[in-house]
């Protein structure tokens, strides 16, 4: 008979770490190192969390105060031309002189536009420029062989832009070239044509008898 083989002391410590992981798998529970790494992987995801949460209530409330105080330097530029206009109100009365009420408007104007120059509000310049349908507006067109065709004639409203946004777009009118047809008729069919009669004027007459 075969005499029994004795085990090596290296193959008795593995079947007792196979056996020891074995019954922790059985047992649903990891092992000491990994629910250490466990317990602080989950740590720092409730501190990034609590950072998080922290930083969205910082910027809504930033948010919410420039929402409500943005305008503030805006503001101080307008106070002036409000004091102005109170102190005009208080000196002038329905006696007082057109030239000094021109005055004060005028000044009440200039000191308006300057602060809302300040805070980036621009006018779009309309007088004889090329129509831009991103700057204007065009309300009506007019057939005139005075301006190219497509030049801005006449400005109903004021367009503005706010730091280089266009915030409210000038209403003009735009030439448009005649037709030819009408051109020509205008230029050689009035060659032909009498002058129009004026007809006496009765008060010169009478003034001349006397």
């Amino acid at each position: 008979m075969d005499a029994p083989k004795s085990s090596s002391p290296s193959e008795t410590e593995s079947d007792t770490v196979v056996s020891e992981t074995d019954a922790q798998t059985a047992s649903g529970q990891p092992s000491g190192d990994v629910a250490a790494e466990l317990e602080q992987l989950n740590n720092q995801y409730l501190r990034l969390a609590a950072d998080f949460d922290n930083f969205r209530k910082r910027q809504a409330s930033e948010r919410e105060q420039l929402l409500k105080y943005g305008a503030e330097q805006t503001m101080l530029a307008l106070l002036p031309v409000l004091d102005n206009l109170k102190l005009a109100l208080k000196n002038l009365d329905e006696d007082s002189k057109p030239e000094m009420l021109y005055k004060s408007f005028k000044m009440l104007s200039s000191q308006l536009n300057d602060a809302l120059g300040h805070a980036g509000l621009k006018l779009i310049h309309t007088d004889s420029r090329p129509f831009d349908p991103q700057l204007h507006e065009a309300l009506s067109f007019i057939e005139t062989a005075d301006f190219n065709d497509g030049t801005i004639v006449e400005t109903y409203k004021d367009g503005y832009t706010l730091n280089d946004r266009v915030i409210r777009a000038a209403q003009v009118v735009v030439s448009k070239a005649p037709d030819d047809d009408e051109v020509d008729q205008n230029d050689g069919g009035g060659q032909n044509e009498e002058p129009p009669v004026t007809p006496p004027n009765p008060f010169e007459q009478a003034s001349k008898d006397e």
